[in-house]
């Protein structure tokens, strides 16, 4: 999958794959920066136990985990906002799309993209799902 990680490395938005078994299979740099963590620090690791650093409102870690698991068992795309941690500035958020990845009419597992507050449901974004989780799927 090399060439798939390539690919998305090079996305203006952030990546995260997550296997049927609820395990991080990819975070992409522009995600690694969004949440300030190296890939190796979550590869492999259950998503549903693991909370971003940047994170830092308990209401808004449990939050994070339910959408993905939510997608995994029911097969709908969910989209929801996430609120990271405060700057001097303001506080920081992300819109996340979530959809399941289907291989063979069954659901190996899920894809998350992390956009900047506000670009969310555009119709290049959905675009940009619906491409993602098809070459995805076939890689």
């Amino acid at each position: 999958m090399a060439g798939a990680t390539d690919i998305l490395n090079q996305l203006g938005v952030g990546v995260c794959l997550v296997g049927i078994d609820q395990n991080i299979r990819l975070l992409n740099m522009r995600a690694q920066r969004m949440f300030q963590v190296p890939a190796q620090q979550v590869a492999g690791k259950s998503y549903a136990n693991f909370i971003f650093p940047l994170i830092q409102n308990p209401k808004m870690r449990q939050l994070h985990k339910l959408p993905l698991t939510r997608v995994l068992q029911t097969g709908q795309e969910m989209s929801y906002s996430l609120q990271l941690g405060k700057t001097r500035e303001s506080v920081k958020s992300i819109s996340c799309l979530c959809t399941p990845l289907v291989q063979d009419n069954r659901i190996i597992g899920a894809i998350e993209l992390y956009l900047p507050q506000g670009a969310g449901q555009s119709q290049g974004t959905q675009a940009l799902l619906q491409n993602l989780r098809h070459y995805v799927s076939r890689s």
